[in-house]
Protein backbone atom coordinates (compact mmCIF):
# COMPACT_ATOMS: atom_id res chain seq x y z
CA UNK A 1 0.00 0.00 0.00
CA UNK A 2 1.45 3.58 -0.59
CA UNK A 3 1.82 5.63 2.26
CA UNK A 4 1.74 9.48 1.94
CA UNK A 5 3.73 11.11 4.53
CA UNK A 6 2.22 14.45 3.80
CA UNK A 7 -0.23 15.02 5.87
CA UNK A 8 -3.32 16.14 3.18
CA UNK A 9 -4.10 19.10 5.26
CA UNK A 10 -1.19 20.47 5.58
CA UNK A 11 -0.21 23.84 4.67
CA UNK A 12 1.00 23.69 0.97
CA UNK A 13 5.17 22.61 1.06
CA UNK A 14 5.26 21.75 4.63
CA UNK A 15 7.43 19.02 4.28
CA UNK A 16 8.45 16.12 7.15
CA UNK A 17 11.76 17.43 8.64
CA UNK A 18 13.32 15.88 11.58
CA UNK A 19 16.41 16.86 13.31
CA UNK A 20 16.91 18.09 10.01
CA UNK A 21 16.65 14.77 7.80
CA UNK A 22 14.31 14.68 5.57
CA UNK A 23 11.93 11.31 5.30
CA UNK A 24 9.35 10.63 2.54
CA UNK A 25 7.92 7.29 1.74
CA UNK A 26 5.69 6.32 -1.19
CA UNK A 27 5.31 9.90 -2.74
CA UNK A 28 4.63 10.56 -6.17
CA UNK A 29 7.24 12.89 -8.21
CA UNK A 30 4.52 15.14 -9.14
CA UNK A 31 3.92 15.74 -5.42
CA UNK A 32 7.59 16.09 -4.53
CA UNK A 33 7.96 18.40 -7.33
CA UNK A 34 4.85 20.54 -6.06
CA UNK A 35 5.94 20.27 -2.48
CA UNK A 36 9.70 21.39 -3.52
CA UNK A 37 8.46 24.61 -4.76
CA UNK A 38 5.84 24.77 -3.02
CA UNK A 39 2.62 24.53 -4.58
CA UNK A 40 -0.50 22.31 -5.56
CA UNK A 41 -0.26 19.26 -7.05
CA UNK A 42 -2.78 20.68 -9.69
CA UNK A 43 -0.58 23.97 -10.14
CA UNK A 44 2.11 21.61 -12.20
CA UNK A 45 2.04 20.23 -16.01
CA UNK A 46 4.44 17.83 -17.04
CA UNK A 47 4.21 14.20 -18.33
CA UNK A 48 1.45 12.34 -17.15
CA UNK A 49 3.86 9.58 -15.49
CA UNK A 50 4.78 11.94 -12.84
CA UNK A 51 1.52 11.37 -10.79
CA UNK A 52 2.06 7.47 -10.90
CA UNK A 53 6.08 7.37 -10.46
CA UNK A 54 6.41 6.52 -6.42
CA UNK A 55 9.77 8.08 -4.77
CA UNK A 56 11.22 7.01 -1.23
CA UNK A 57 13.34 9.84 -0.04
CA UNK A 58 15.69 9.77 2.74
CA UNK A 59 18.17 12.95 2.89
CA UNK A 60 19.89 15.11 5.42
CA UNK A 61 20.08 18.45 4.64
CA UNK A 62 23.47 20.05 4.77
CA UNK A 63 25.48 21.57 7.61
CA UNK A 64 24.15 24.59 8.94
CA UNK A 65 21.12 24.68 6.54
CA UNK A 66 17.87 25.53 8.69
CA UNK A 67 14.50 23.61 8.46
CA UNK A 68 12.71 26.46 6.98
CA UNK A 69 15.14 26.27 3.48
CA UNK A 70 14.19 22.53 3.35
CA UNK A 71 12.04 23.07 -0.01
CA UNK A 72 15.08 24.70 -1.51
CA UNK A 73 16.97 21.71 -0.78
CA UNK A 74 14.14 19.70 -2.28
CA UNK A 75 14.60 21.48 -5.30
CA UNK A 76 18.51 21.23 -5.54
CA UNK A 77 17.89 16.93 -5.09
CA UNK A 78 15.24 17.11 -7.61
CA UNK A 79 17.86 18.95 -10.03
CA UNK A 80 20.80 17.00 -9.22
CA UNK A 81 19.56 13.32 -9.14
CA UNK A 82 16.42 13.75 -11.49
CA UNK A 83 17.45 16.45 -13.91
CA UNK A 84 14.54 18.68 -13.44
CA UNK A 85 14.09 21.79 -15.45
CA UNK A 86 11.35 24.03 -15.12
CA UNK A 87 9.78 27.55 -15.81
CA UNK A 88 7.05 29.32 -14.03
CA UNK A 89 3.83 31.17 -15.97
CA UNK A 90 1.06 33.25 -14.36
CA UNK A 91 -2.44 32.00 -15.34
CA UNK A 92 -5.87 32.86 -14.91
CA UNK A 93 -7.58 29.61 -13.77
CA UNK A 94 -11.11 28.91 -12.69
CA UNK A 95 -12.17 28.44 -8.98
CA UNK A 96 -13.37 29.69 -5.92
CA UNK A 97 -13.26 32.65 -3.66
CA UNK A 98 -14.20 32.81 -0.14
CA UNK A 99 -16.26 35.61 1.00
CA UNK A 100 -18.16 36.22 3.90
CA UNK A 101 -21.99 35.85 3.58
CA UNK A 102 -23.07 37.47 6.52
CA UNK A 103 -22.45 37.82 10.18
CA UNK A 104 -19.31 35.67 10.38
CA UNK A 105 -19.63 33.34 13.13
CA UNK A 106 -15.72 32.52 13.81
CA UNK A 107 -14.25 32.91 16.95
CA UNK A 108 -10.40 34.39 17.21
CA UNK A 109 -7.75 32.10 18.36
CA UNK A 110 -3.89 32.69 19.59
CA UNK A 111 -1.31 32.39 17.23
CA UNK A 112 -0.52 28.18 17.39
CA UNK A 113 2.96 28.82 17.32
CA UNK A 114 5.52 31.29 19.02
CA UNK A 115 8.10 32.95 17.16
CA UNK A 116 12.25 31.58 18.09
CA UNK A 117 14.75 34.44 18.63
CA UNK A 118 16.71 32.65 16.12
CA UNK A 119 13.96 32.66 13.61
CA UNK A 120 14.30 28.91 13.23
CA UNK A 121 11.32 26.26 11.82
CA UNK A 122 8.97 24.93 14.57
CA UNK A 123 8.48 20.71 14.35
CA UNK A 124 5.64 18.99 15.29
CA UNK A 125 5.78 15.64 16.97
CA UNK A 126 5.26 14.43 13.58
CA UNK A 127 8.02 15.65 12.35
CA UNK A 128 6.95 18.25 9.61
CA UNK A 129 8.72 21.47 8.94
CA UNK A 130 6.66 24.32 10.25
CA UNK A 131 7.32 28.55 10.71
CA UNK A 132 4.57 30.26 12.54
CA UNK A 133 4.05 32.36 9.21
CA UNK A 134 3.95 29.59 6.94
CA UNK A 135 2.46 26.72 9.21
CA UNK A 136 -0.24 28.35 11.04
CA UNK A 137 -3.15 25.27 11.09
CA UNK A 138 -3.24 22.79 13.81
CA UNK A 139 -5.77 20.34 12.81
CA UNK A 140 -7.36 18.46 15.33
CA UNK A 141 -9.21 14.58 13.90
CA UNK A 142 -13.21 15.17 14.48
CA UNK A 143 -13.47 11.54 14.97
CA UNK A 144 -11.86 11.08 18.38
CA UNK A 145 -14.03 14.27 19.82
CA UNK A 146 -16.64 13.00 21.73
CA UNK A 147 -20.16 14.10 20.25
CA UNK A 148 -21.21 15.77 23.00
CA UNK A 149 -18.50 18.24 22.56
CA UNK A 150 -18.50 19.16 19.25
CA UNK A 151 -20.41 18.91 16.45
CA UNK A 152 -19.40 15.93 13.49
CA UNK A 153 -16.97 17.23 11.05
CA UNK A 154 -13.28 19.03 11.08
CA UNK A 155 -12.36 20.82 14.18
CA UNK A 156 -9.43 23.74 13.26
CA UNK A 157 -8.15 24.63 16.60
CA UNK A 158 -6.43 27.66 15.39
CA UNK A 159 -5.46 28.44 11.33
CA UNK A 160 -6.08 31.51 9.27
CA UNK A 161 -8.72 31.98 6.80
CA UNK A 162 -6.09 31.59 3.87
CA UNK A 163 -5.12 28.10 5.17
CA UNK A 164 -8.58 26.96 5.67
CA UNK A 165 -9.01 28.29 2.18
CA UNK A 166 -6.67 25.78 1.17
CA UNK A 167 -8.13 23.04 2.83
CA UNK A 168 -11.21 23.63 1.33
CA UNK A 169 -9.33 23.19 -2.02
CA UNK A 170 -8.38 19.97 -0.94
CA UNK A 171 -12.02 18.98 -0.18
CA UNK A 172 -13.33 20.41 -3.36
CA UNK A 173 -10.27 19.38 -5.94
CA UNK A 174 -10.23 23.16 -6.71
CA UNK A 175 -8.55 26.84 -6.62
CA UNK A 176 -10.01 28.43 -3.37
CA UNK A 177 -9.11 31.84 -2.66
CA UNK A 178 -9.46 33.73 0.50
CA UNK A 179 -11.26 37.08 -0.24
CA UNK A 180 -13.14 37.63 3.14
CA UNK A 181 -10.54 40.27 4.15
CA UNK A 182 -10.42 39.14 7.74
CA UNK A 183 -6.48 38.43 9.02
CA UNK A 184 -5.36 36.74 12.50
CA UNK A 185 -6.48 33.52 13.50
CA UNK A 186 -9.37 31.59 14.36
CA UNK A 187 -10.91 28.68 16.08
CA UNK A 188 -12.81 27.01 13.41
CA UNK A 189 -15.47 24.27 13.98
CA UNK A 190 -16.51 23.27 10.53
CA UNK A 191 -19.88 20.37 10.43
CA UNK A 192 -19.01 19.19 7.44
CA UNK A 193 -21.46 16.10 7.46
CA UNK A 194 -20.72 12.33 5.86
CA UNK A 195 -22.90 12.12 2.36
CA UNK A 196 -26.01 10.86 2.59
CA UNK A 197 -26.85 9.47 -0.91
CA UNK A 198 -24.63 8.92 -4.02
CA UNK A 199 -26.18 12.34 -5.40
CA UNK A 200 -25.18 14.24 -1.71
CA UNK A 201 -22.58 16.05 -3.81
CA UNK A 202 -19.17 17.47 -2.04
CA UNK A 203 -19.81 20.90 -3.03
CA UNK A 204 -23.32 21.21 -1.59
CA UNK A 205 -22.36 19.90 2.01
CA UNK A 206 -19.11 22.29 1.94
CA UNK A 207 -22.03 25.07 1.01
CA UNK A 208 -24.10 24.19 3.62
CA UNK A 209 -20.97 23.54 6.18
CA UNK A 210 -19.61 27.37 5.32
CA UNK A 211 -23.08 28.64 5.61
CA UNK A 212 -23.59 27.77 9.51
CA UNK A 213 -19.89 30.18 9.82
CA UNK A 214 -21.05 32.89 7.80
CA UNK A 215 -19.55 32.31 4.57
CA UNK A 216 -20.16 31.26 1.35
CA UNK A 217 -17.94 30.20 -1.88
CA UNK A 218 -18.15 32.12 -4.97
CA UNK A 219 -17.29 30.95 -8.48
CA UNK A 220 -14.17 33.46 -9.55
CA UNK A 221 -11.00 33.19 -11.64
CA UNK A 222 -7.71 33.15 -9.23
CA UNK A 223 -4.51 34.18 -10.61
CA UNK A 224 -2.20 31.33 -10.33
CA UNK A 225 1.84 30.08 -10.68
CA UNK A 226 1.88 27.45 -13.17
CA UNK A 227 5.34 25.01 -12.81
CA UNK A 228 5.56 24.00 -16.52
CA UNK A 229 8.74 20.98 -16.17
CA UNK A 230 10.63 20.78 -19.39
CA UNK A 231 12.47 18.30 -18.58
CA UNK A 232 13.00 15.39 -16.20
CA UNK A 233 14.18 11.84 -15.83
CA UNK A 234 12.49 8.59 -14.19
CA UNK A 235 15.62 7.61 -13.18
CA UNK A 236 17.67 8.95 -10.76
CA UNK A 237 21.39 9.80 -11.04
CA UNK A 238 23.94 8.16 -8.59
CA UNK A 239 24.74 9.71 -5.64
Amino acid sequence: MVRDTLNYMAPIGVLPILHGHLSVRGHSLLSLVASAYPVRPNQVSGPSWLANLMFDIEAKLPEGVPNRDANEALQCLLEERLGLRLHQERKAVAGYGLVRETAVRLKPADPPFTKRPSGESAETASGRSESPADAATRVVAAAPVPAVSRPPGMYLQSTTLARFADILAQQLHAFVEDRTGLSGYYEIAFPLRRPESPDDSVDHRVSQALATLGLKLQKTKIDLPLLIIDQISKQPSDN
